[in-house]
């Protein structure tokens, strides 16, 4: 069994080579150890006939059959990560999986409790809340009114709510960015509208003080990707959070500089498989999010 010192690293395979899949490929072989914890690419698993120069693709089942592979990562479409991560898991592998975890917080609560039978590490990505803003908020003063605007591009699977799952699983980042700023929130109310070349859904949440929280999700077909997070103070002015571009990792220095949101994701990730402790706070939070975005499609979608 690996411990990730330098002569015994995890091995990790990445499955999904798209954006973010190449990212992790390309940050990880830049560097290969952080603070005393060491890991190796043992290679990729893509559908697609394609070569990553220095890195060797493989089937699933070699990969999830080999010893040597410790860690699983998943950058798949939403639609396969339920059945990867079921198979990953009981094939005893650590898994870091690209949101959503599952399409249904029911499956989600089932794969939390195999990591936990199997003691492996479950961790979902959640590159948007790798920021300070919810100490600026909490130093700002009181805030009346939150709002969280995400505008992205609708098209192949992300288009398919049952490949990509309802609006607010797919994107259940909005939510738990919402959880994660200002705790307990209730569903108040909230509406889908179809447009001509897409969609808006919005939720409208409360906290348990009564203050309300805006989410609103508009997915066309040609549309640049833009996110805004901003809060209204009590005092009349506005602290807004407008997300950066994943950077990859620098290697420049002495030592690896975690600076790329993905590779600051998977330090987190790896602390944990290394200590051998889930993160409690983060399977809270995702479950209970996962929970208020099915209430909300409860109410916006109905049995659409």
């Amino acid at each position: 069994m690996a411990d990730g010192s330098a002569s015994n690293p995890y091995g990790v395979v990445v499955v999904g080579i798209g954006i973010a899949g190449r990212v992790r490929i390309r940050d990880l072989s830049a560097t290969s150890q952080w603070e005393g914890c060491h890991w190796t690419i043992k290679g990729f698993v893509s559908r697609r006939d394609i070569e990553i120069e220095g890195v060797t693709k493989l089937d699933l089942e070699d990969a999830l059959g080999n010893e040597d592979v410790h860690v699983i990562i998943i950058c798949t479409e939403n639609e396969q990560h339920e059945d990867l991560v079921r198979k990953s898991l009981q094939h005893g592998k650590h898994v870091l999986v690209e949101f959503p975890l599952a399409l249904s917080v029911q499956s989600a609560k089932e794969f939390y409790q195999l990591a936990s039978q199997k003691g492996l590490i479950l961790h979902q990505e959640n590159i948007a809340l790798l920021n300070n803003f919810k100490d600026k908020l909490a130093g700002a003063g009181k805030w009346t009114r939150g709002m969280i605007f995400l505008t992205g591009k609708l098209g192949g699977w992300i288009g398919n709510m049952e490949k990509s799952g309802r609006p607010f699983i797919a994107n259940i980042s909005l939510i738990e960015t919402v959880y994660h700023l200002v705790g307990e929130v209730k569903v108040i109310g909230g509406q889908f509208t179809t447009l001509e070349k897409g969609y808006k859904a919005v939720a409208e949440l409360e906290t348990q003080d009564g203050r309300e929280v805006t989410v609103s999700l508009t997915r066309l077909a040609e549309a640049k990707r833009q996110k805004q997070v901003y809060f209204e103070m009590e005092d009349g002015n506005k602290i807004e959070y407008v997300p950066e571009a994943p950077k990859a990792q620098s290697t420049q220095g002495e030592g690896p500089k975690p600076v790329g949101l993905f590779m600051r994701d998977f330090l987190l990730f790896i602390n944990e498989v290394k200590t051998g402790m889930n993160n409690e706070v983060d399977i809270n939070r995702t479950l209970r999010s996962m929970e208020i975005a099915e209430d909300i499609h409860t109410l916006i979608l109905g049995s659409l």
